[in-house]
């Protein structure tokens, strides 16, 4: 598989942006996605970066994740499913998130609630993961829906500190609101 990372600086095609799209939208509900639009525009935002993972010239794996202040927060890993479960997800979160050896965090449903949530959860711990046990609403991703309750992952347990630091940082930077704007 060859790879290549997307920012602002170098965008996707249209073509190769619509096959990662596809393949997310087989991967997560709908209320834990964004809009085609809105996943795009965020090719625009310095902090995000897309690895798109090519197979016969075909996109087959899709990486979003954010840089900020420090942190790596890894938003989708979408592969084809007829790959999945065989180690290409592994893969691709060591060498583009692990590699940096900066601290990683990543949203998931809670445990049990989706086969899919399962085995995201189980593929993280694989991958020496920590499943935190606080609260984490992810604020709405598109205009009408409600906000989601998921838990964080993290490359080191969260203390509460830095649970509350990670959420501030992904409620500004990733969702523009604040903890406030969300409860009210």
């Amino acid at each position: 598989m060859e790879y290549t990372v997307f920012s602002a600086s170098n965008r996707p095609s249209e073509t190769d942006f619509a096959a990662f799209y596809r393949i997310l939208a087989l991967g997560l509900p709908e209320d834990e996605r964004r809009s085609f639009q809105g996943q795009q525009a965020l090719l625009d935002d310095p902090h995000y970066r897309l690895v798109l993972g090519y197979e016969d010239g075909k996109v087959r794996v899709g990486f979003a994740w954010w840089e900020i202040d420090g942190w790596l927060y890894g938003e989708h890993l979408a592969v084809e499913p007829e790959l999945r479960n065989g180690g290409i997800g592994s893969r691709v979160v060591e060498k583009f998130v692990k590699a940096p050896g900066m601290p990683v965090v990543f949203e998931v449903e809670p445990e049990g609630a989706t086969k899919m949530a399962s085995r995201r959860i189980g593929l993280y711990r694989r991958l020496g993961f920590v499943l935190n046990d606080y609260d984490y609403l992810q604020p709405p991703l598109n205009k009408g829906d409600a906000p989601c309750v998921l838990k964080l992952m993290s490359s080191a347990p969260l203390s509460p500190a830095e649970f509350i630091r990670v959420r501030e940082l992904l409620y500004r930077v990733v969702y523009h609101t604040t903890v406030e704007e969300l409860c009210n």
